[in-house]
């Protein structure tokens, strides 16, 4: 009897948890078509051609076929578009997915220009809070082809990584660090020639205050009024060429233009001046000008130039040198 009665309980406790992976994986399925039907304030529309869930008796997987999403912006509307996405859950912890992003997708930007990104490895980490908000999200890709439509362009990279999270802070806002590895640039006309090849982009940052989406002009000047600003723990870009570390802080002014002090060591400051010549972004008496004093800062500094770029009244400096007119982040 004793054991007649341990068989019964485990089959009842299979039995249990049998009806407990079908009832969470129909409930992924219908909070899946729900979002297709109500997505959030910042996407537009969501299309899926077909949902199937698979992954047990351990895991829940959704399969989304035919997945374009409409994401609204300040100039219209971005689409991304794959024809197989998957993520995986455990039944018991619904609030942490991982998604496999390998594979062709198309991304298309208000001008009807197609982009196209394939990724030969990719895993992203999702994880939601109580109220569905992501907390946190985690990307690593590796070989990643990318072709920019408008521009005949495009790249490839060894390694991608993305990291997101909700700042601990109590202004709140988002921790965000950036990576490439070995990435190779096609030549463009408006891109430097030193920037072709790519060694390392690491990019760690603090977006401070609460974001509201979508990117709208009167979300951003709300985040700016509230005393929003982004701030660079460390920013780091090196090619064959040319090494550039950052620090610092930038804001928006009132035209909602960045504004800002950038710390700047560089060493290779000669090739980013030359292509500014090539470019016509200077002249040559400019760039003869400029050279000297960079090349005083170099001497005093162990061959490295240290200097602020400076984000005022519309255009970004470094030193002597203008290195852009900046214009606002929204119209």
């Amino acid at each position: 009897m004793k054991y007649l009665a341990m068989l019964a309980t485990v089959v009842v406790v299979i039995a249990g948890y049998i009806g407990f992976w079908f009832y969470t994986a129909g409930q992924v399925e219908a909070a899946i078509w729900r979002w297709q039907e109500a997505p959030s304030a910042e996407v537009r529309s969501v299309e899926l051609a077909q949902v199937e869930i698979e992954g047990f008796p351990f895991r829940i997987r959704p399969i989304l076929s035919g997945v374009a999403i409409t994401f609204d912006s300040k100039d219209g509307p971005w689409s991304w578009q794959k024809d197989t996405f998957s993520f995986v859950m455990q039944p018991w912890q619904l609030r942490h997915a991982i998604a496999d992003i390998a594979g062709p997708s198309l991304v298309t930007d208000p001008d009807n220009n197609n982009h196209k990104l394939m990724v030969a490895e990719g895993l992203a980490s999702l994880v939601f809070n109580k109220t569905g908000a992501l907390e946190n999200l985690n990307i690593d890709t590796k070989d990643v082809a990318l072709e920019i439509g408008g521009l005949a362009t495009g790249g490839r990279f060894e390694r991608v990584s993305f990291f997101a999270r909700q700042s601990p802070q109590p202004e709140g806002g988002r921790d965000v660090a950036f990576r490439i590895s070995n990435g190779m640039i096609q030549p463009h006309p408006e891109l430097p020639n030193w920037l072709h090849k790519i060694q390392l982009l690491d990019v760690d940052l603090t977006i401070t205050g609460p974001i509201a989406l979508p990117a709208l002009r009167e979300n951003i000047e709300d985040w700016r009024d509230a005393g929003g600003n982004v701030t660079f723990r460390k920013a780091s870009l090196k090619s064959p060429d040319v090494q550039i570390d950052v620090t610092g802080s930038l804001s928006l002014d009132r035209e909602l233009r960045p504004v800002g002090r950038l710390n700047t060591e560089t060493r290779g400051y000669r090739p980013i001046v030359d292509d500014l010549v090539r470019r016509r972004k200077i002249d040559y008496d400019v760039a003869s000008k400029a050279k000297v004093a960079l090349n005083f800062m170099a001497a005093a500094w162990g061959g490295k130039a240290v200097a602020p770029i400076v984000l005022k009244n519309g255009l970004a400096t470094l030193g002597p040198l203008q290195l852009a007119i900046l214009q606002p982040v929204v119209e």
